[in-house]
């Protein structure tokens, strides 16, 4: 009569650790979250947030505090969701930057760089190729070009500060987010 009953709890147990299981198995997939069914890579949130710090000036080494790594890396990972959302509503309504303006971009960051061998290897330590860098361009400039629709049909195209070209941003993003499903699948 004991068996069943230990049997029965076991079997709880293992059903109770399911969700688990399979958010373990994403992370060892390699998927940090998903916005709407597509995949936001741990590489891609590994490569943004050495981005995000050498942006903010922020030197890993020197942050003491593990909570604070942790935050930085979510607030990244929340960034990625949102550029996600914005890439994909971009497609959806066909607000798309085209070649002539992502190689405008690219022959902008290009002239930064004393040659293109220098600006080769600095795409390879963050993980590009020339053109995995163009589709990432092409992301945030339809993205762009989005919000800026955004504030326009919100009446904020002619703000002089910014402030309703930003609300008209956040509206949108509520919106996006209101109507998206987001898996948060790495723990932070």
């Amino acid at each position: 009569m004991r068996i069943p009953s230990i049997a029965r709890l076991a079997a709880g147990s293992l059903l109770c650790l399911l969700p688990a299981l399979a958010a373990a198995q994403l992370h060892a997939a390699g998927l940090a979250a998903r916005v709407n069914g597509a995949g936001i890579s741990v590489e891609k949130l590994e490569r943004s947030f050495e981005e995000h710090l050498r942006e903010r000036g922020i030197h890993i080494a020197a942050v003491r505090r593990p909570e604070r790594v942790k935050a930085l890396k979510r607030e990244t990972l929340e960034l990625l969701v949102e550029q996600e959302l914005l890439w994909q509503e971009a497609s959806r309504r066909g607000v798309l930057a085209d070649e002539g303006e992502v190689g405008q971009a690219l022959a902008a960051l290009r002239s930064r760089f004393p040659s293109a061998a220098a600006f080769a290897a600095r795409l390879a330590s963050e993980g590009y190729t020339e053109d995995g860098y163009r589709e990432h361009l092409r992301r945030l400039l339809s993205a762009r070009k989005l919000l800026a629709q955004a504030a326009a049909s919100d009446g904020a195209g002619g703000a002089a500060d910014g402030t309703a070209a930003q609300a008209g941003a956040g509206a949108l993003m509520r919106r996006l987010r209101e109507g998206a499903r987001i898996e948060i699948l790495l723990p932070l």
